[in-house]
């Protein structure tokens, strides 16, 4: 009987091994095969392993009581960013509405960056129209930006009619451009909603069409842009005509909402969908394989970011999560642009959401690359642009995966960065009122973690082989105390040592077992050297501070299998991503400072950093 039910096994698992279908065909344009096969929903991060060098920055933090810090409306809703680099800059384009999505007015704002770490105040690009008294427009697009083959940079957005601004009854697409000076040209419809609720000779009194302009060359590159499938594809979901214009229509099942497009070595085009359809073309966009979804990857349900990368690789950049809650970030690599591996997160820090609005999902969504031909900032590294619970902006520049060379014993002086830069090789994490970068006094350079955020933390991790005894070492220069975190931690973020000063008292407090006792009176303007040695065999470890051992082989807080990081944080730890937002709270909601400063703030000069994860007994 066993051996009828092991052959019935062999000849079932045949038969679906022949019927799958391969990989990189219509029937399934892309899989995931990779590690791991699944995200814990219950972490923010996902316990997933980050990329070594990653850096995220926030470009744009809402501030409802100071709006000069983001923009002159005090929007606490900002959302959907686009990306582009043009001309020695980066563009962003994003939604912003007073604290709601879908709210009216929406309008589209616009910032730029020489290097995407200082950013421009944002303007707002393309002002709402009052369609009635009282009723404005809702500004709604999935596409922000296009590059034409003369140089000029057009930004878009579209106008769309409470309170479904993507239904396909909003008024048409606008476009305007951006000049090389900064100086942006008059507005224009390029393209009218077929199937708008207003009638066609009404539109003409807000914007002119295109083909009224002066200038020929704007008309051209409009020609051009709305010659482009592939590009014009990402209008569908607002446009919704029947006219031929798009070579691919959603429907019931299919929702056809933000595309993005990359195209594989053989010249085929491999499209993307949010709930993780995808499909392929031959034709440049004129046709289009059936959409498919893409199950083997762990679900997502936003938008999701598909790019081939400068080193010829290729990129998937998505949230992992089949919940309401957008997080982590993270991405997969692949050689061939079919088979993706190595599921890992980009962004997992999430903060409580600070200001109340309707449907403003919680965690790192919305992600947008520099899309083809939409320009190329200098280097290998992939940059994406996105939102954090809908409020707040972040950039992410993710380099190679191989660029990063992890060692097993390292000295970090910071002596040969420049000032002002991030740390080469860590991960960082850098929010507007905060900052995580190589500064200098005296003429000795160091790592600077500060923070002046009520409701978030700076961060940096180095990332290094994964071993089972490790020694740390670090000096706390000029110390002056506020809240540092100190973690060990493994691939999956588990945090086996933990370390911080005690905000009050500049006590030394660290794990023994799960207890946390206070160790030592850390003294204000001394310099502390701090280490640690790692034992995952007994899972215990050792600290000594100055010199003296103040705890030996005590045990871990958490056990673990091996250790792969040392993270500096300014702030808690974040222990789930229970956070929810109260749809239908006043708008003037919200936690309480969240617009000012911390009255004292937390600044560490964090200098020779010793890892080394093969230490001789």
């Amino acid at each position: 009987m066993t051996k009828f039910v092991f052959a019935g096994l062999f000849l079932s698992s045949l038969a679906n091994a022949q019927t799958a279908p391969k990989a990189g065909t219509a029937a399934m344009p892309l899989q995931y095969v990779g590690e791991p096969k699944f995200v814990d929903h219950r972490q923010m991060d996902g316990q997933l392993r980050p990329i070594p060098g990653t850096q995220n920055r926030q470009i744009l933090r809402a501030n409802r009581s100071h709006p000069p810090e983001t923009n002159r409306a005090g929007n606490t809703y900002n959302h959907a960013p686009m990306l582009a680099h043009w001309n020695g800059k980066f563009y962003v384009q994003y939604l912003a509405h007073e604290y709601q999505e879908n709210g009216t007015p929406t309008e589209t704002y616009l910032m730029s960056s020489a290097d995407g770490k200082t950013w421009s105040a944002p303007s707002c690009t393309f002002p709402a129209i009052e369609v009635q008294p009282g009723q404005f427009t809702i500004a709604h697009q999935r596409m922000g930006f296009y590059v034409a083959t003369d140089g000029r940079l057009l930004t878009l957005s579209f106008y769309g009619l409470p309170d479904n601004p993507n239904n396909g009854q909003g008024i048409g697409r606008a476009v305007r451009e951006i000049y090389k000076d900064g100086r942006l040209g008059p507005i224009y419809f390029i393209r009218y909603n077929a199937n708008s609720k207003i009638p066609q000779p009404a539109r003409a009194n807000w914007f002119p069409f295109y083909k009224t302009a002066p200038d020929t060359g704007f008309i051209t590159a409009c020609d051009e842009l709305l010659n482009n499938k592939l590009m014009t594809q990402q209008w569908w979901e607002e446009d919704r005509s029947d006219d031929g214009f798009y070579a691919l229509a959603g429907n019931d099942e299919f929702s056809a909402k933000g595309f993005c497009f990359f195209h594989r070595k053989d010249g085929k085009v491999v499209g993307l969908w949010k709930e993780a359809w995808a499909a392929l073309s031959d034709d440049e966009g004129k046709t289009w394989s059936k959409p498919v979804v893409i199950s083997s990857k762990p679900e997502g349900t936003a938008k999701e970011w598909g790019q081939r990368l400068d080193n010829g690789r290729y990129a998937l950049v998505y949230n992992p999560s089949g919940t309401d809650e957008r997080l982590p970030l993270a991405i997969l690599t692949s050689d061939d642009g079919i088979t993706f591996t190595n599921l890992r997160v980009v962004h997992g820090d999430i903060p409580p959401l600070r200001f109340a609005g309707r449907f403003k999902d919680i965690g790192a969504q919305y992600v947008r690359g520099i899309a083809e031909g939409n320009g190329n900032p200098p280097g290998d590294d992939l940059w994406v642009v996105y939102s954090v619970n809908k409020e707040d902006l972040w950039i992410s520049k993710i380099p190679p995966e191989d660029q990063v060379k992890l060692v097993e014993k390292a000295t970090y002086s910071f002596d040969d960065q420049p000032v002002g830069s991030e740390p080469v090789g860590w991960n960082t994490y850098q929010p507007y009122w905060g900052t995580v970068s190589v500064d200098e006094e005296k003429g000795n350079r160091f790592l600077l973690l500060q923070d002046e955020e009520p409701y978030d933390y700076a961060k940096a991790i180095r990332v290094f082989p994964e071993t089972q005894k490790l020694t740390v070492q670090f000096t706390l220069l000029d110390y002056q105390n506020g809240h540092l975190e100190v973690d060990i931690t493994d691939g999956a973020g588990r945090r086996p040592v933990r370390i911080y000063d005690h905000i009050a008292w500049n006590y030394l407090l660290a794990n023994h077992g799960r207890g946390m006792p206070y160790l030592r009176r850390l003294d204000a303007q001394k310099d502390h050297t701090v280490r640690l040695d790692v034992d995952v065999a007994s899972q215990t470890y050792s600290l000594t501070l100055n010199d003296e051992v103040i705890l030996k082989k005590v045990p871990f807080f958490e056990p673990v299998s091996s250790v792969e990081r040392l993270e500096f944080r300014t702030g808690p730890y974040r222990l789930t991503n229970a956070y929810s937002s109260d749809t239908l709270a006043p708008k003037d909601a919200g936690l309480p400072g969240a617009d000012e400063k911390q009255a004292r703030g937390n600044r560490y000069k964090i200098d020779s950093v010793i890892i080394d994860t093969a230490p001789v007994k």
